[in-house]
Parts: C-alpha cells; sequence; structure tokens
C-alpha cells in the first residue's frame, strides 16, 4: 500500500490530471469529428462485408469509443503547465491608482502571463471565465460592451511566448465606489472572478482573483495554498 501511495503522489508531482469529466469534455471538444468519422468509416466497411445493420452499428460505435477512450487517458497525462499567471499588489505594472484633481479616484488592473519552462510555448491564449465581473468589467474594458452570459472573454494571445518570457496585459480599471451609489450596485459588492491561460500540448492554468471595493488594492489573487 505504501508503494502504491507513493507512486500516486509522484504522479501528481509529474502530471496535472485533469478530472475525467474536464478530459472527457475536452476530448469531446477536440475529437468528435473524428470520432464521428472513424464511426462512418467502419459503417462503410460494414456495408461493404455485407453485415447485418446490428453489427454495422456495433463496429460504428465501437471505433468511436475507441477513439475517445484514447483521448481522455492521454488529455489526463497532460504534463504540468509551465504557464504562470502573475499578479503583483505592490507592483505599479500590476496595480496603477488614476489620479483625479483631488487624489486617486482609482485603479487600473493588469496581470502577466509568464512562460517559467524551458521551451517555447505556441498558441498562448488568456482569457477571462464567465462571472458579474467578466461580462460588466472585463468584456467593457476589452470589448467595449458586456458579454453575452456563459462566455468566456478573450484578453490575449499570441503565436509564441518563448522560455523565461513575460507579457504585461491591461486588464480593467474602476473608480473607487462613491457611497452614495445603491448598495446592490454590483461594484460594491465582493465579486470574484477566474483567469486562464492556455497553449498547445500544456495543461490550462487558472487563477481566481477577488474583487474587494473596501480594500486597496481592491483586487487580489486568491491563494490556494491558504
Amino acid at each position: 500500500m505504501a508503494g502504491i501511495l507513493a507512486t500516486i503522489k509522484r504522479i501528481k508531482e509529474v502530471y496535472d490530471w485533469a478530472t475525467f469529466a474536464d478530459a472527457a469534455r475536452l476530448a469531446l471538444e477536440t475529437k468528435a469529428g473524428i470520432s464521428v468519422i472513424a464511426g462512418f468509416l467502419a459503417a462503410i466497411t460494414g456495408a461493404i462485408l455485407q453485415v447485418t445493420w446490428y453489427e454495422m452499428a456495433m463496429m460504428g460505435i465501437g471505433v468511436a469509443i475507441v477513439v475517445q477512450t484514447y483521448s481522455i487517458l492521454r488529455l489526463m497525462r497532460i504534463p504540468k503547465s509551465p504557464l504562470e499567471i502573475v499578479f503583483d499588489p505592490t507592483d505599479t505594472a500590476y496595480v496603477r491608482p488614476t489620479q483625479g484633481l483631488y487624489g486617486p479616484t482609482g485603479e487600473f488592473y493588469s496581470v502577466g502571463v509568464h512562460n517559467a519552462g524551458g521551451v517555447t510555448l505556441h498558441d498562448v491564449t488568456a482569457r477571462a471565465l464567465d462571472s458579474w465581473m467578466t461580462r460588466e468589467a472585463i468584456s467593457v474594458a476589452q470589448h467595449g460592451h458586456p458579454v453575452r452570459r456563459h462566455s468566456p472573454v478573450e484578453i490575449f494571445s499570441v503565436p509564441a511566448l518563448h522560455p523565461d518570457a513575460s507579457e504585461v496585459i491591461e486588464l480593467f480599471g474602476l473608480d473607487f465606489n462613491s457611497t452614495i451609489s445603491h448598495p446592490d450596485y454590483i461594484f460594491n459588492t465582493v465579486q470574484r472572478f477566474t483567469l486562464e491561460v492556455m497553449a498547445r500540448d500544456v495543461a490550462t492554468v487558472r487563477e481566481e482573483f477577488e474583487y474587494d471595493p473596501k480594500a486597496r488594492p481592491m483586487i487580489r489573487k486568491i491563494d490556494r495554498s491558504a
């Protein structure tokens, strides 16, 4: 038993194991077309061999299952990602006060995408997942209008990110909220949002952030180790 647990621990250190559901979802998104084509070809083969419709259907389903199973297992063994989402609230590159006539009136936020690995990463994309903050702040800042519900918002995309290279992405800015605004106004309440960064052949990285209108700075990255 101790040997099995040690092996599992080592695997977790080396690989970023997705849940079966996540891997299955990704496999369906990327390999569904291949499964359909493979099943269709199996059906054609069955017709040529003059098998029954039942046998033809079973051949098609069998091929599709094999393709999907392989895709899921491959996705579950994607190595840990060298990508990092960087946010330092003490660095003006990430939190920049906006100044008014009588002092600071708000803050402007940026995040960094860093390649901590030893190889160049390709097709690097960062996006904000669906949330109130994504719809009402990030989407407006990035694209000029709120995004429809349940849609992620792309905030960054480059064809390649070289080893030890970083890119700083301007995210959005917010004013310090006036006490005369309605208490239920979204920016008067604590909100959370998630950013994710992905690249070809590496696991997706996600970081959660919290907005608190009473804090300074108003944005912080959630410490997952706490």
